[in-house]
């Protein structure tokens, strides 16, 4: 079938971004729309775009946050740092290659993210940064969300969900771990005791869920 070229009308209308019902939606070309009200942390390299109403946003650099005390790193690492988006307006995030970006609600609970996959979350969403211990590739540094709000973070299409109950744990490579959800306590595997000898393995008890995708 042959077109031919399209007048800038047609264009726009074809490709125009819309928010939907609710604070946050995914587009058909994956981007996400997130509606800030009062605040939004935002991780500065998934930005693609704001749009805000009145005076515009006031953006305030994020520090990580250890043991419920703020730290002097920056959130996120050099290059990829989170900052806190202060007013109200739309922003639109883009995930990165060969990646898409899912949307969250928390209700009262919490999650567990790797830090290098979170893109961005409400600021009514209380955070506290972390690692998870093991050997191979090393602590991977995560991040607490508890509270009420939406939470963005990137994940391959191969992302699972692997439940976990008192009765029976999981052991998961720790380089396919994206987060977990529920109350779970992960520790890393000895190396005489990891599934066929092998390493940076990490043991997950409890009640919850283990989020896992191809490394």
């Amino acid at each position: 079938v042959r077109t031919g070229p399209a007048s800038g009308e047609a264009l726009v209308n074809a490709r125009r971004l819309a928010l939907s019902e609710g604070r946050g939606t995914r587009t058909r070309e994956g981007l996400v729309l997130l509606e800030v009200r009062e605040s939004a942390a935002v991780r500065t390299d998934r930005l693609r775009a704001l749009a805000p109403e009145g005076a515009g946003f006031k953006s305030v650099p994020l520090k990580r946050r250890l043991r419920g005390r703020e730290s002097d790193e920056p959130f996120g690492g050099a290059g990829s740092s989170f900052c806190a988006l202060e007013g109200a307006g739309l922003v639109v995030l883009e995930p990165s290659p060969e990646r898409e970006l899912v949307l969250l609600e928390l209700r009262q609970d919490f999650v567990y993210l790797r830090e290098s996959r979170l893109v961005a979350f409400e600021n009514l969403l209380r955070y506290e940064n972390g690692r998870l211990p093991v050997a191979e590739p090393g602590p991977l540094p995560m991040v607490q969300l508890a509270g009420e709000g939406l939470v963005v973070f990137e994940a391959r299409k191969s992302l699972a969900a692997l439940p976990v109950t008192a009765e029976r744990g999981v052991s998961v490579r720790a380089a396919c771990v994206l987060g977990w959800t529920g109350r779970l306590l992960g520790q890393a595997v000895p190396l005489g005791e990891s599934p066929a000898q092998g390493t940076g393995f990490v043991t997950f008890s409890g009640d919850g869920a283990v989020l896992v995708e191809e490394p």
